[in-house]
């Protein structure tokens, strides 16, 4: 369950999910399971660059870019970037970028403090985390799904959002008004 500003924003895991699998999973028998089930060929890398640093590719061969990829900072094997793509031969909406920024360590672990989402090379959603607590003690509610899903209820798709709603209002006013000049 995923609670985005007090709103249930996916029940179903998404693209937009996976980037904590490699945070996770920190054990590599773990994750060398688990990336094949999500398209990275483990059997598969090279060596390229990201943003001027040298960087490990699991999963293709640099630069091809249209496999599903792991990017690992060469000096530190902590994740760059991650290029999660359905299939090369479907369309390009179905691929996701991931990228890591910000590494900070706490206690024995290392966290990026910074994670973007782009799609087509768009940004299209951030994570900036401000704070890391190692070991918290945690409430029991926290892992009851059944308080979860009473407490944040999930969004009717009907329902319009109003925030939208009135974006588009104003972006109609504005045509409106704009073909009122050349009328």
């Amino acid at each position: 369950m995923t609670v985005i500003d007090g709103k249930v924003a996916a029940e179903p895991e998404n693209s937009y999910d996976r980037y904590k699998d490699i945070l996770l999973f920190r054990s590599l028998k773990l994750l060398e399971k688990r990336l094949p089930l999500l398209g990275v060929d483990v059997t598969v890398s090279s060596l390229g660059r990201f943003q001027g640093k040298p960087a490990y590719v699991l999963g293709a061969q640099y630069p091809d870019e249209m496999t599903p990829q792991i990017w690992l900072d060469k000096d530190t094997f902590r994740p760059l970037r991650w290029i999660i793509t359905r299939k090369a031969t479907e369309s390009p909406e179905d691929s996701l970028e991931v990228r890591y920024f910000e590494w900070r360590k706490v206690d024995k672990a290392w966290y990026p403090m910074h994670i973007e989402f782009l799609r087509n090379d768009i940004l299209v959603r951030e994570i900036h985390v401000q704070n890391i607590k190692a070991n918290p003690s945690f409430g029991r509610e926290l892992f009851d799904i059944k308080h979860l899903k009473s407490t944040y209820p999930p969004v009717d798709p009907a329902a319009p959002d109003q925030e939208k709603t009135e974006e588009l209002n104003e972006v109609q006013k504005a045509i409106e008004d704009f073909k009122k000049l050349y009328e």
